[in-house]
């Protein structure tokens, strides 16, 4: 647990393969909820929320979840949004009669096309993952002081955000990866 004392006043960001397992018992959701619950704030974006439906949706239709167990985590992640321990953002400029509009609206929309061109392994979806947080992030770190950090499960992200200078932790194991937790070393 002593990795995680830095977390302990950090506000985080969570993709899909983290906040997934804020509802679902599997390899890492011990350490995601551990995060949540330390964290002053969880954002994430609307696209993590509709990916994450997505993934109880497949596992229901592979009847890897019963119909109770599917409606059952599609409700506690709702409500984790309902009760304001998930906030979606999905930033488009910090001007305030832009804030908060959908990055996809935005002419920034190339951004994650670059990244692309980058040779990352990463999809579209997480390429406007890395531009979300950057803008979104970026704006808040200036404002309020905040060092910010990347909860993800999905170690090709977890390496582009890196690799663009955000801040990371993995939730992939329970043990502290010295090369995505980033979060957890000293400044």
């Amino acid at each position: 647990m002593a990795d995680f004392v830095q977390l302990n006043s950090r506000p985080v960001f969570f993709d899909a393969s983290a906040l997934v397992k804020l509802v679902l018992t599997e390899p890492g959701s011990e350490k995601a909820n551990r995060i949540k619950s330390w964290a002053p704030w969880v954002d994430t974006s609307w696209i993590c929320i509709a990916e994450v439906l997505g993934c109880l949706k497949r596992k229901w239709n592979a009847k890897e979840l019963s119909d109770n167990a599917y409606s059952g985590h599609v409700y506690a992640f709702l409500s984790l949004m309902r009760d304001g321990a998930i906030h979606a953002v999905d930033v488009g400029r910090e001007s305030s009669s832009q804030f908060g509009q959908c990055a996809l609206l935005v002419p920034d929309i190339e951004l994650p096309l670059k990244l692309k061109d980058l040779d990352y392994e990463v999809d579209a979806a997480d390429a406007i993952q890395l531009l979300i947080i950057r803008k979104h992030w970026a704006h808040r770190a200036l404002v309020q002081d905040q060092k910010l950090c990347f909860v993800s499960a999905d170690r090709h992200l977890l390496q582009a955000a890196i690799t663009e200078g955000i801040q990371t932790v993995s939730v992939i194991t329970d043990l502290p990866d010295p090369v995505y937790d980033t979060c957890t070393k000293s400044p």
